[in-house]
């Protein structure tokens, strides 16, 4: 009975997880925090529901209520501090995303290559889509580091988003 009350508190926790969560990588400290917050809900919800499930005693309920409460306010704050610490404008310090400002990436845009190969690249930054850009003006961001080889890009015209690394395997 026991792993019918785990797997009720885990599906619990998922749907707690998936209300919670913030999408994306942490662009500012309170996302941060969120994320922190949200783990550590989920593990508290593993933990000590099962033992409400099993007794349907008032007091683990209330003990689960606090413990969210509690814990998760802490882990919201931690994180939130060390976001603050590590997120910069515009820059995310723990490589959780690299963002562009939107006048550079029409700079590139304006850049003339070298040579114009016919096919064209979306780039998913700062939560939004960019492009299309040549593969040379990509070579570019990438060697300046405005995007990582994780940075998400989708050739024109197809659907399936890839990392820019999986251009060159």
């Amino acid at each position: 009975m026991i792993v019918l009350y785990l797997i009720l508190s885990g599906a619990i926790a998922f749907g707690i997880y998936k209300l919670l969560y913030p999408r994306g990588p942490a662009e500012t400290a309170g996302d941060l925090g969120r994320k922190w917050m949200t783990w550590i809900i989920c593990i508290v919800t593993i933990t000590v529901l099962p033992k409400f499930f099993n007794s349907f005693d008032i007091e683990q309920a209330m003990i689960w209520l606090v413990g969210i409460i509690f814990y998760g306010s802490v882990a919201f704050l931690l994180g939130w501090i060390i976001g603050l610490c590590t997120i910069k404008k515009g820059k995310t310090v723990l490589g959780a995303s690299q963002t562009v400002p939107q006048q550079a990436l029409r700079e590139y845009q304006n850049i003339p290559p070298a040579h114009v190969s016919e096919t064209s690249y979306y780039i998913f930054l700062e939560d939004t889509v960019e492009g299309p850009f040549p593969i040379e003006t990509l070579n570019r961001m990438l060697a300046i580091g405005h995007v990582t080889p994780d940075t998400q890009c989708c050739i024109d015209g197809s659907d399936e988003w890839n990392s820019i690394k999986d251009l060159y395997s």
